[in-house]
């Protein structure tokens, strides 16, 4: 054997001594998504979770065109995109790299050679005097020979990573649809109050003329009529303020659809009709595919590429280099056979002593892995508390809904009664004004509890990742 053979190779072996053991430190486990204890609270899966624009709209074409609008407009999920498009870009050029690499260059300049460089005396008639072209055209290619997969850890890092940001851009738009619904659900709230309020000042303004008429037959006083005064003053109020809450409701969507506050003016009276029924079996793989859960596990994926591909670090890197081309001092003579500089060979890289920074780089990747996983565990278990608390609330609206509604009928039925003691003048129109007031206060409540049914089950799909089974037709909101 040669001795620069022997050399070779023992510079090889010294470089491959000094990589760390394989795993020199007890690394991190991410948690099992069927070994957190969750069956018991949310049963066995029935749903899928894919982001479903659909069942964010209740049935409103209004609502379903606006999270259309806010795809196209929202600023922060067109950022959200821009990085998806970045990391898939990332990916690309990592690709590209791993690939041979070929470049023509070429140069033409004056010059005029020194005459004084340590050349002998009797040298110096043959060096050109005055300006002379140097003329240089070249081709050249490379390859990165890669043998032992760094750049390929490097490429499975980036592809998790653009994985994980797709992800991204999926709880980016799931974001996005639940605040546009729920600001929406707001808006029609703040009709209904409006309408309510509304409803509650004729009312009272109603009272204050039966005490006016009252006062002066005589049958009451001048405090009667200042309360019921002060009562129409302050739903006049509640009006106005009611009003206002329409205005910020449409200023609100607007913002949030990506357009200014004039946007907002256009909106028309919601038409949002509530499901009838639910199917609320939610499984592992469910809260598995929610999308920050789903990123949460690439990122941890693209970590553990990193940490091989830190590992390679240690190992020999071997490129590869051609060159063809032409060079002269005259450009007519360029092209000539006895011009050409052709060139090839390999270059290696042999990290033989680097005073710990390697194996320091190597362990903070290792880091950076258990920092991963650790985010990884607490976005899972932040999922499952998500999901379980939507899913109580939305059992608590739906009860609170049932009440609302079984509260209307009741005060209907009394009130009924008491426009029947009217009509039959067994009553008078001033004792009646309380059956009317528990009336519209019913159905204030369960109009208010219908929305807060809405804005439940629009948490429920959010935490979901995005679809539920839901029946069509239902109760107008």
């Amino acid at each position: 054997m040669q001795p620069k053979t022997i050399v070779a190779l023992f510079l090889l072996m010294a470089c491959c001594a000094c990589v760390p053991v394989e795993h020199d430190r007890s690394p991190q486990i991410p948690k099992m998504v069927a070994d957190v204890s969750s069956f018991h609270t949310l049963g066995a899966q029935t749903i899928p979770a894919q982001p479903d624009n659909l069942a964010f709209t209740f049935d409103d074409p209004q609502l379903q065109a606006l999270l259309t609008h806010g795809l196209r407009n929202n600023p922060r999920y067109a950022e959200a995109l821009a990085r998806l498009h970045k990391a898939d870009a990332l990916v690309g050029q990592q690709r590209a790299s791993m690939r041979p690499q070929m470049a023509a260059d070429g140069s033409l300049n004056e010059a005029q050679e020194s005459r004084n460089i340590g050349f002998p005396p009797q040298f110096s008639n043959f060096i050109p005097k005055g300006l002379h072209s140097n003329t240089r055209v070249t081709l050249g290619a490379s390859l990165d020979a890669d043998l032992f997969g760094r750049n390929r850890a490097a490429l499975a890092a980036l592809v998790s990573e653009a994985a994980a940001t797709s992800y991204d851009h999926h709880q980016a738009q799931l974001t996005l649809y639940a605040l546009i619904a729920r600001a929406y659900v707001d808006f029609a709230r703040a009709i209904d109050d409006e309408a309510a309020a509304t409803a509650v000042a004729a009312l009272r303004q109603h009272e204050l003329d039966l005490a006016t008429l009252r006062r002066n037959a005589g049958l009451d006083d001048e405090s009667v009529v200042a309360k019921a005064m002060s009562d129409s003053q302050s739903a006049r109020e509640a009006v106005e303020f009611g009003r206002s809450e329409i205005a910020i409701a449409r200023y609100r969507i607007a913002a949030l659809v990506g357009e200014g506050p004039d946007f907002g003016t256009t909106l028309a009276v919601p038409t949002l009709l509530l499901p009838r029924n639910l199917n609320e079996q939610v499984g592992m793989d469910v809260i598995a595919n929610r999308p920050d859960v789903a990123a949460a596990k690439m990122r941890i994926e693209a970590e553990a590429s990193r940490v091989k591909a830190a590992r390679r670090d240690f190992y020999p890197n071997i490129s590869l280099a051609a060159l063809a081309g032409f060079q002269s001092f005259d450009v007519s003579q360029l092209l000539l056979g006895s011009s050409a500089i052709p060139s090839f060979g390999a270059a290696i890289h042999l990290p033989l002593f680097d005073s710990g920074r390697l194996k320091a780089a190597y362990h903070a990747q290792q880091a950076d892995y258990d920092a991963a996983v650790e985010y990884y565990n607490d976005t899972l278990i932040g999922a499952l508390q998500d999901v379980s608390t939507s899913l109580s609330h939305l059992h608590e609206a739906q009860s609170q809904y049932t009440t609302a509604l079984s509260n209307v009928q009741q005060a209907k039925r009394i009130d009924d009664i008491a426009n029947d003691r009217l009509r039959a003048k067994i009553t008078s129109q001033y004792a009646v004004l309380p059956t009317h007031h528990a009336l519209l206060d019913a159905q204030a409540h369960a109009a208010d509890a219908r929305s807060s049914l809405i804005v439940a089950r629009i948490d429920v799909l959010r935490a979901l990742g995005g679809n539920l089974t839901q029946a069509t037709g239902g109760d107008k909101q």
